[in-house]
């Protein structure tokens, strides 16, 4: 939690991006993310995942099911994102 704000998820996520798009020559990322973890999500708007749809009771957890919502980035929404974004 002492690293929490400070920018290191949102970086880390910029490279495993740039290494997907860029190197491996990925047309798509996708993810999921449990609705309840805010943060996380914030992050991957932040970097251009769009929020695509959404997995109902799809996993169980402590007791009872949980619901996913699923994100998406393709090659060039990141590359136009990442380029107006180095603007401001």
């Amino acid at each position: 939690e002492n690293n929490w704000g400070k920018g290191y998820g949102t970086d880390a996520m910029k490279v495993i991006l740039e290494i997907g798009f860029n190197y491996l020559n990925l047309q798509r990322i996708e993810l999921s993310v449990y609705p309840s973890n805010k943060r996380a999500i914030h992050v991957y708007q932040k970097i251009g995942f769009k929020i695509v749809g959404e997995k109902r009771e799809s996993r169980f957890m402590n007791g009872e099911y949980k619901n996913e919502v699923l994100m998406d980035s393709n090659h060039l929404s990141f590359f136009y994102g990442m380029q107006f974004r180095d603007l401001r």
